[in-house]
């Protein structure tokens, strides 16, 4: 099945969508803001104005009627944007960032990552040209890296989250309720599949 946005989807959000309108004080302009509510708090959408030219003419409940419209237009377009935008993440294979478990894996990789980008540097001839202070700097900075990831990692370790390493696919089974092994990777009975050195929630 194609997963697509909707004009359903859309629509059940903005019924969601509140609106507050303020007047500038001496003026005849209306502000409106959309807010999306997520979770405890609101996530702003858009802002729209509405003016009138003429003062004496100026009607408050009209005022924030043409601008809760025009707000509201702008809405729908910038959910359309957003969910597209995430549906896209997902066709892709892109894991939203839920939580700060996500977030924490997140930072695991990317320190990974340029830890081992800088170790192989230190062993490199490059590096053994440099002056004596910044290999000890870059040295201390690669043990202060590991150190950091050690922390993360056994922050991960507290959640219940296990690193697959290839090996422990019978973790992973016991995790899911079952799975296989494809190749190098795990593949849950839902379909996700991990390859070795991720994290898995």
């Amino acid at each position: 099945m194609i997963k697509t946005v909707t004009s359903a989807m859309i629509e059940a959000l903005l019924a969601t969508v509140e609106c507050k309108t303020h007047i500038v004080e001496g003026t005849t302009t209306t502000v409106a803001v959309a807010l999306l509510p997520i979770g405890d708090s609101m996530f702003t959408l858009s802002t729209a104005i509405s003016g009138c030219a003429d003062p004496r003419k100026f009607n408050a409940d009209l005022g924030a009627k043409y601008a809760i419209e025009k707000v509201m237009a702008q809405a729908k377009e910038k959910l359309l944007e957003l969910e597209g935008y995430c549906l896209s993440k997902e066709v892709n294979g892109i894991a939203p960032v839920t939580d700060y478990v996500d977030r924490i894996i997140i930072e695991y990789n990317e320190l990974m990552a340029k830890l081992v980008k800088l170790n192989g540097f230190i062993e490199s001839d490059k590096f053994k040209s440099l002056d004596s202070r910044v290999r000890l700097l870059l040295s201390r900075q690669s043990a202060a890296m590991e150190d950091y990831i050690e922390c993360l990692h056994w922050r991960l370790k507290d959640c219940g989250c296990i690193r697959f390493n290839g090996a422990n696919w019978p973790e992973l089974v016991e995790k899911f309720g079952g799975g296989e092994v494809v190749g190098d990777q795990f593949v849950t009975p839902a379909g996700d599949s991990y390859a070795p050195g991720m994290w898995v929630k």
